[in-house]
């Protein structure tokens, strides 16, 4: 018997509701919104500062598209400004009360424990060798710092704020060094 194609999406839109309900109904996390406003400030200003290399760069190279600094420099500015720029478009994204507490998905594990460990909140080392119990610990002594709330659970919008700082963190090296 084949259901009509109403009916499916009738199910599957109530089986979204209901599942939105419960999620909103557990809600134990808050993120303090002051916080994450200055975590954001700072994935703006990234963004800034990567954008202005990248928009040199590319000036440079339109006058002078042969020049040696238009191959490698200019792919690694390129790069940078879309991982900076892709840092801050996800994270407004996730920083509104219904994707908050999103929970960090595994796949984005690795680079959570890699920005931790450029942050010094873990020992580097390899990062399968990192189980979840120090990667919480060392998440809730970052957000202890940043004058958050501790959580048992780590969501999307944490790793975001953590690669935020890393970037912040790299950007600041290169201009020093």
């Amino acid at each position: 018997m084949r259901l009509p194609k109403k009916t499916v999406l009738l199910a599957v839109c109530l089986f979204g509701l209901s599942s939105y309900a419960q999620s909103s109904e557990k809600k134990e996390y808050e993120f303090d919104s002051v916080q994450v406003d200055k975590i954001m400030s700072v994935a703006y200003e990234n963004k800034k500062a990567r954008y202005t290399e990248f928009a040199q760069l590319f000036n440079f190279c339109q006058q002078k598209p042969n020049h040696q600094d238009c191959q490698q420099k200019y792919e690694k500015a390129t790069s940078n400004y879309e991982s900076v720029k892709a840092n801050y478009s996800v994270i407004n994204m996730v920083n509104t009360p219904e994707l908050q507490t999103l929970l960090m998905p595994e796949i984005t594990y690795p680079e959570l424990v890699d920005s931790l460990k450029g942050l010094g909140y873990l020992k580097n080392g390899m990062t399968s060798d990192i189980n979840y119990e120090d990667t919480l610990s060392a998440l809730n002594e970052w957000l202890e710092i940043h004058e958050m709330e501790k959580t048992s659970t780590i969501y999307l919008l944490h790793a975001l704020m953590v690669q935020t700082e890393e970037l912040s963190q790299i950007i600041l090296d290169e201009k020093l060094s």
